[in-house]
């Protein structure tokens, strides 16, 4: 199964971001692309639900199982597991997983007890320096949560707003692919069954730095970390 993982660089309107997406999942179907992970892009959550609308007509012609974010900006989160089925076949469960759900203990503990084969993180990383630590915390799920984790994110966003990057296809531990550019699509050719360690660890803890975010968004505590200067 090839997947495919997009990241995107923030636009300045819904119609341009969605234009931008549309093309790069339609690149990604070209050249063989089996599941299209596309990012949760801010524009296209804000409002009444239009962004929706609009993400859906363009990729509605995209000859593979896209998979996207579906929660609004104000819910902080969510997490959806369903089927995976790939050309007719079934490939196990996928998690997606959005904004501060990566990081929520209890979502976590609820996704694995589903036993996806495949994890997918939207986590709307708000500094350069979230985005790192998401990474090193996604490479420590894919022992635990998931054999397969894919992160999706936007790019070129100011610090402390959604957009930071470190979008990753990681299997077992290892990264297989890395985004190198503001925007790019990443492909990893992964074998059916999906990989999935054994043994399973245990979760890992979340980095302090995505807990203090993520207590931060619950009115718990106050962000403290240095500037960012990556």
């Amino acid at each position: 199964m090839k997947i495919a993982a997009i990241q995107h660089r923030i636009r300045d309107d819904a119609a341009a971001d969605a234009r931008a997406l549309a093309e790069a999942a339609a690149l990604a179907a070209s050249r063989g692309a089996d599941v299209i992970v596309l990012p949760d892009v801010p524009s296209l959550r804000a409002g009444s639900g239009d962004g929706d609308a609009l993400l859906a007509t363009v990729v509605r012609d995209v000859p593979a199982v896209c998979l996207t974010g579906r929660c609004d900006v104000a819910s902080r989160g969510s997490a959806v597991t369903e089927p995976l089925t790939v050309a007719g076949d079934s490939a196990g469960l996928v998690s997606v997983i959005a904004g501060d759900s990566c990081v929520a203990v209890d979502v976590l503990r609820a996704v694995a007890s589903d036993g996806p084969s495949l994890v997918v993180l939207m986590p709307r990383n708000e500094t350069d320096l979230q985005a790192e630590s998401m990474l090193e915390f996604a490479i420590a799920l894919s022992d635990s949560l998931a054999g397969v984790i894919v992160i999706a994110e936007c790019a070129g966003a100011e610090p402390l707003e959604v957009g930071h990057g470190a979008s990753a296809i990681i299997v077992l531990g290892d990264v297989v692919a890395e985004a190198l550019y503001d925007d790019d699509v990443l492909f990893a050719d992964i074998p059916l069954p999906l990989p999935q360690p054994s043994p399973r660890e245990p979760l890992p803890l979340v980095p302090p730095l995505l807990a203090q975010r993520l207590a931060h968004h619950n009115g718990v505590a106050g962000l403290e970390h240095g500037p960012d200067l990556s």
